[in-house]
């Protein structure tokens, strides 16, 4: 048996609420301290003798200079857990004997509560992983946690979202892949990824994807793997994008969006000819005669080209500082216009 965050938040919760007053913490066998009135003692773990960790006796011991009587939480004749009463003995010694009966009886309740809301749920991998991307970490029972374990998942660690555009085959994320499902919208698949939580230089992918930030929260994992897809496909980019990396170039494409904006000569009918041109421009590192080659115009006519640009947005193609800057607003153009079907890569 495991005792959970939620369950030991709401045993917590009751005693201190209908018993006691006094400082109290909840902890697992091991002494990590799940939730606690104390702030700075959350996450913390306290000294459990190793001696201890096979009975079911209380504990003294002191934490940050404060006594803690260590009251144990017992479920099904199995220590999950412990109580801790923080205080001198004197002042806690007329709260133990009904504090430690009435921890352990809402104990009981929590976790036949919890039983009780999961023994409902479909013991099938797929309708596991649904019930998993709609729900709330917090709201994880002990029964959950468990039917994740017998399908290969730990619910309580952090994973990864990928959503690529396509499908891809198991082969190629097999030492990182938990589980991949086809996605109704789009011709896209999700892929969960394992605690390793590989970073996008470990994933051999070569085609449009967008990958979460470690989280414990699907559903929120799902949300920013295809948010980072959208941005990879509306530039486009050929390569995965993370999350995280998708906010700074919107951000970067909304701040020069809003200082210039080269590409909005609508009107004028060379339009498509100057996009294309600084595309090509820029693909070619600024060498003049190899974009003139690509594009096969004469040199003299590309001159005449950049000298438009320049004119119109007062930016530089030939300026190594003017021509990043335009690139930046050129994908912001395309972004928000979709005016060509060329592939960029950043």
């Amino acid at each position: 048996m495991i005792l959970t965050y939620p369950i030991a938040k709401a045993v917590f919760t009751k005693i201190q609420a209908d018993i006691t007053p006094i400082s109290l913490m909840i902890t697992t066998p091991t002494g990590k301290i799940l939730t606690s009135d104390q702030p700075n003692w959350t996450n913390e773990t306290l000294s459990i003798p190793s001696e201890a960790l096979e009975n079911t006796s209380p504990l003294q011991l002191i934490n940050q200079a404060d006594p803690v009587y260590l009251i144990p939480l017992v479920f099904r004749s199995q220590k999950i857990g412990y109580l801790g009463l923080v205080g001198s003995l004197a002042t806690i010694d007329p709260l133990i004997k009904i504090v430690s009966r009435s921890a352990n009886l809402i104990l009981a309740e929590e976790m036949f509560n919890a039983n009780a809301e999961t023994r409902q749920l479909p013991a099938t991998r797929a309708k596991f992983l649904d019930q998993w991307l709609h729900r709330d970490p917090d709201t994880f029972s002990h029964d959950f946690i468990l039917l994740g374990q017998s399908f290969g998942y730990d619910v309580l660690k952090p994973h990864r979202i990928l959503v690529v555009s396509g499908s891809i085959t198991s082969d190629e994320l097999k030492d990182y892949a938990l589980h991949a499902l086809p996605l109704s919208d789009n011709n896209q698949q999700m892929i969960i990824l394992d605690g390793h939580n590989p970073t996008l230089d470990e994933l051999s992918i070569t085609q449009p994807a967008g990958i979460s930030a470690p989280t414990l929260n699907l559903k929120q994992a799902l949300q920013q793997a295809q948010s980072a897809l959208n941005q990879a496909l509306t530039l486009p980019i050929t390569s995965p994008v993370d999350w995280q990396r998708s906010q700074y170039i919107t951000l970067l494409l909304s701040s020069a969006m809003q200082l210039k904006r080269p590409f909005s000569f609508k009107s004028n009918s060379n339009t498509t000819d100057l996009l294309n041109t600084f595309r090509v421009y820029f693909e070619n590192n600024g060498h003049l005669q190899q974009t003139a080659d690509a594009l096969h115009i004469h040199r003299n006519t590309l001159n005449y080209r950049l000298d438009m640009i320049h004119r119109t947005t007062e930016l530089d193609p030939r300026n190594y500082q003017d021509l990043i800057f335009l690139y930046i607003v050129f994908l912001g153009h395309r972004q928000g216009e979709n005016g060509s079907d060329t592939t960029l890569s950043l």
